[in-house]
């Protein structure tokens, strides 16, 4: 209670300094800890990679064979061209930072092996293009912040775990914003839909609705797998519009921009039936489920005879040959083909790859790590299905945080076959309040009421 009364002192004093100078701090009150916040990871961002030095060091920008699919992409959708691997949004941010800064285009040379597995990368031009792209990314982010801390401050009433919740948050994805590939937007993205989703549950409007529409457009263009989130949002709305009469209306906004978001998704699988063959958003996908399929040696259960007699006797029938073979199988057989053989072994042996997935869980090395993660989300969901039933009310907030965290966990350990520590970073964000959720109870649980406490508990479901 005594730290509770210096931070209002403290807030009062400054609000009354700026008062002395003429000065109107507007709001100043509640967003001091958010200043502070932002001048903690900015300070963090120049002890990372300062500002005066346009370094082209290895270790300050990470670059992947993924990288070249986006710092080469010669295709202009506006002449109904399209990359079947690769969405737009990313290299068009870089065809932006391009022409703002007047600086050369990033060019990455892949080192591949004999059997086609990427195991080296070297930025060979534009090191000092590299340099602006981090700046952009680190400023997405830093502005991404200032919602997130908003909004995570309605779920987490406890100053003191809400303000280090979120500066460990900060922190902790300061590097990854040096990465030349999706996952630096990806992580903001999440973030600011993640704000959106609460604001609109905290406080209905519709505006956020059509903003929860618009993101999640950027975001699936910025990276597929966020496609899930459209499903999500399909339930989300239906329900909301047979549910909750209070906000039918800004619902039906919601509805209307998720309904433009599919329109525009539809119209660019079109453009890679057309382009390609192959009516889809991205394949990799496809590519990841056939990786799984064929790493595990589960292809060889399919009735597709041809398919496993073609694999059986290819030269690149070998894991480390699995980039190289899947290309030799669009050549051969084309991408629906390759796209029936998956389907069909996994829809033939359902409960056998059902069970063949749990147990990969415990034994393959890049999964394991995160198996307590789902324990931790079945807990989560059981927690708040009894809350909900305890005071006879639909959990909407915590609901939706442990879907948009646990269905990703989900897509990724079904559609993933590599890279999971890559595939989780977008997701952490929200994760990490899920977790500091229990936190800020235990704490809120010994300074306030019993009848406060789970007052606060009902607000925040």
């Amino acid at each position: 209670m005594e730290q509770k009364s210096f931070l209002s002192d403290l807030r009062e004093a400054v609000v009354n300094r700026f008062t002395d100078w003429g000065l109107r701090p507007v709001g100043l009150v509640f967003v001091l800890p958010l200043f502070w916040l932002l001048c903690i990871t900015i300070v963090l961002f120049f002890l990372y990679c300062p500002i005066y030095n346009k370094t082209t060091a290895a270790s300050y920008y990470n670059v992947l064979a993924d990288t070249n699919g986006y710092t080469q992409y010669p295709y202009n959708i506006f002449k109904g061209e399209t990359a079947v691997n690769r969405t737009p949004v990313y290299p068009w941010f870089l065809k932006c930072i391009y022409k703002l800064t007047g600086s050369d285009s990033i060019l990455d040379k892949v080192t591949f092996t004999e059997t086609g597995s990427p195991i080296g990368d070297e930025i060979v031009q534009g090191q000092k293009t590299c340099f602006y792209v981090f700046w952009a990314q680190a400023i997405i982010y830093c502005l991404a912040l200032i919602p997130f801390y908003i909004s995570s401050k309605i779920l987490l009433h406890n100053p003191i775990v809400h303000f280090f919740t979120v500066l460990f948050i900060a922190v902790y994805f300061i590097p990854y914003q040096s990465w030349i590939l999706t996952e630096p937007l990806s992580i903001s993205g999440a973030m600011v839909f993640f704000s959106l989703m609460i604001f609109y549950l905290h406080k209905p409007r519709n505006i956020t609705a059509f903003l929860i529409g618009l993101v999640t457009l950027i975001l699936v263009f910025l990276r597929p797998i966020f496609l899930y989130l459209v499903i999500l949002l399909a339930g989300f709305w239906i329900f909301r519009l047979v549910v909750n009469k209070e906000d039918r209306k800004q619902s039906l906004v919601g509805f209307l921009s998720l309904c433009l978001v599919c329109t525009v998704i539809c119209g660019y699988a079109k453009l890679n039936q057309k382009n390609h063959d192959y009516f889809t958003l991205s394949s990799v996908s496809l590519h990841t489920r056939f990786f799984i399929i064929y790493q595990t040696g589960f292809y060889k259960k399919s009735t597709d005879t041809e398919f496993i007699e073609y694999i059986a006797n290819s030269p690149l029938n070998h894991p480390e040959s699995k980039y190289l073979l899947m290309d030799d199988l669009t050549k051969r057989f084309g991408f629906n083909r390759i796209k029936q053989f998956v389907n069909d072994t996994i829809k033939n042996n359902a409960l056998e790859f059902f069970i063949f997935n749990i147990k990969r869980m415990w034994w393959e090395r890049d999964i394991y790590t995160f198996t307590p993660h789902y324990f931790a989300g079945a807990f989560d969901f059981l927690f708040l299905a009894l809350s909900g039933i305890y005071f006879r009310k639909i959990p909407w907030m915590r609901l939706g945080m442990w879907a948009l965290v646990f269905g990703w966990f989900f897509l990724m350990y079904f559609g993933g076959v590599d890279c999971y520590d890559r595939l989780i970073l977008p997701v952490l964000p929200v994760m990490f309040i899920v977790y500091a959720r229990y936190a800020d109870m235990i704490a809120q649980a010994s300074v306030i009421s019993r009848e406060t406490f789970f007052e606060e508990i009902k607000n925040t479901l």
